[in-house]
């Protein structure tokens, strides 16, 4: 975050995370948008197709992290396409690589006769990999998540303890860089939601 947005954000009011997350639609699974996520777009950035990443506006206030309604609009506008972003097209309105393709030798391949397979994800898996900040052993950690086979309420018990875990900042705690710690069928498999010793900031002020 540059000095200029930084002493936007001081100057505007501040809102939590969770309530910004209110103002972005509900996600492919009809979740809401969730703190986790939020805080994951402040952090790593959202690549937009130019390859830059554009970050949400936030500050550490103590032991959360705020925003305002204000960064929330300018972080939508900014990861809008631009002119740059979008295909090239010929003249005739066509874009060049599909030109490319339709002159190869090769024959077009039809999704509506050859669909590409997609594997199938255990439920919920999708949801608690999206809020995962290590993206390591994902096949590991679908084999637990199998064998676990979380319920309803496990799995919001472990999506509000991930929450609690990334706006309290615990894998950036030099006490919990244990190579255990960032990895996600580790978690599941000594099931570390139920730890006491992690998130005991109120609920109320995610």
């Amino acid at each position: 975050m540059s000095e200029t947005t930084e002493n936007l954000l001081l100057c505007e009011p501040w809102i939590s995370l969770a309530q910004a997350a209110k103002v972005f639609p509900p996600a492919r699974s009809g979740r809401p948008v969730s703190a986790s996520c939020l805080w994951r777009w402040a952090k790593e950035g959202v690549r937009i197709p130019s390859g830059r990443r554009v970050h949400l506006e936030a500050l550490l206030i103590v032991s959360r992290f705020v925003t305002s309604e204000q960064a929330v609009r300018r972080f939508i506008l900014a990861i809008q396409p631009g002119e740059s972003d979008r295909p090239q097209t010929s003249p005739e309105g066509e874009t060049f690589r599909f030109r490319k393709e339709r002159t190869s030798s090769a024959p077009l391949r039809d999704p509506d006769l050859h669909p590409v397979p997609v594997p199938d994800l255990p439920e919920g898996f999708e949801e608690f990999w999206d809020r995962w900040p290590q993206k390591i052993g994902k096949k590991e950690a679908i084999r637990f998540w199998i064998a676990l086979a979380p319920s309803p309420e496990v799995r919001e018990e472990i999506d509000r303890n991930l929450v609690l875990r990334l706006i309290d900042g615990y894998w950036e705690k030099p006490e919990n860089h244990d190579q255990d710690n960032f990895i996600a069928a580790c978690y599941l498999r000594d099931r570390k939601w139920e730890e006491t010793t992690v998130g005991r900031m109120n609920p109320a002020t995610i």
